[in-house]
């Protein structure tokens, strides 16, 4: 891909987004938020009982995003080597100490994300905010190399997939969207 494409590139387009620079993934990861927030308030007023079994709560895949951004961006002092990186390395503290225990995901079955998703609503959007702010900080000063940018195209395309499994879950459960 040329630069002069990469200006132009589409940030719905997974192709161009896997090679474009930081101020282009930047927008895409607000886009990408932005989404999921959508989401997040077309399906968090609905409450199926029982739970169902093949679907995890809303507020826990969207918690999930941010989580995941911020676990292996913020948190990770090894964010810039990329797929170098130790993936055991060391880990810096959530913002929130409670993330951990609710998001990770093998912390919490998916019975019992059901039961606590109530605890995530409270809160979940300042933490939304934060990540997402946190990860652009951190992108601007990213030095533009493909390292550097790896954990926030990883957490692009992690957010991406969780507002499709979202979609799943507002068509299996009949909810209409705008």
């Amino acid at each position: 891909m040329t630069h002069a494409s990469l200006l132009t590139a589409d940030i719905d387009d997974p192709l161009a987004m896997r090679q474009s620079s930081a101020s282009w993934l930047s927008l895409a990861l607000m886009d990408a938020r932005n989404r999921s927030l959508r989401w997040l308030s077309a399906l968090e007023a609905v409450h199926p009982s029982p739970a169902p079994d093949d679907l995890d709560p809303p507020a826990w895949v969207i918690g999930q995003v941010a989580w995941f951004q911020e676990y292996w961006i913020s948190r990770f002092p090894q964010r810039n080597r990329g797929a170098d990186a130790d993936p055991t390395g060391v880990r810096l503290a959530s913002i929130d100490p409670r993330v951990d225990a609710w998001f990770a995901p093998d912390a919490l079955s998916r019975p019992q994300r059901w039961v606590r998703a109530p605890a995530f609503a409270d809160g979940l959007r300042d933490y939304l905010a934060a990540t997402l702010e946190t990860t652009l900080e951190l992108l601007e000063k990213a030095d533009g190399s493909d390292a550097s940018l790896y954990f926030h195209r990883l957490a692009l395309l992690h957010e991406d997939r969780r507002a499709e499994t979202l979609a799943e879950w507002a068509r299996a459960l009949g909810v209409r969207t705008a």
